[in-house]
């Protein structure tokens, strides 16, 4: 939430600087800076927002995932992995700026365990776990990179 504000600040100020203008300036060069600085000012996530993020994901989002799974709960499983996806993305953008490989790691871990705990047909339980396991494991792992 604080970065979506800091984001729609400074957009703010781009599109009034923008609007104000400098002789000479047309539109599509203003709409060109525009969409250069955006991508900019929302990849800007602090490493200590990723690291409460990735605890979360590692601790409650990942081990409610896995219970409710276990347990059979497709609904709870999916509310897990709506929660998880609503933490990772606010931070992904920054996990992926730092680390692409882990990333990638991160993202396939997550999409291992939902082919896993919500899209088989019935649940395989050790295979969950072992899902599970590799998300957590992969979100730690780029945990340990933060300064």
């Amino acid at each position: 939430m604080r970065m979506n504000i800091l984001y729609l600040w400074l957009t703010g100020w781009c599109l009034l600087l923008v609007a104000c203008g400098t002789p000479g300036t047309t539109a599509p060069a203003s709409q060109a800076t525009i969409q250069q600085l955006s991508p900019t000012v929302a990849g800007i996530v602090s490493d200590a927002a990723i690291r409460t993020g990735m605890q979360t994901l590692a601790t409650s989002a990942t081990g409610g995932i896995v219970a409710a799974a276990t347990a059979g709960n497709k609904e709870l499983t999916k509310q897990g992995f709506d929660a998880f996806e609503a933490t990772w993305s606010t931070i992904e953008d920054g996990v992926k700026s730092r680390s692409p490989d882990s990333y990638k790691a991160i993202e396939q871990a997550m999409n291992d365990l939902q082919d896993v705990a919500l899209r088989a047909d019935t649940i395989d339980r050790t295979a969950v776990q072992a899902k599970g396991v590799a998300l957590t494991k992969a979100l730690n792992d780029f945990s340990t990179t933060l300064k």
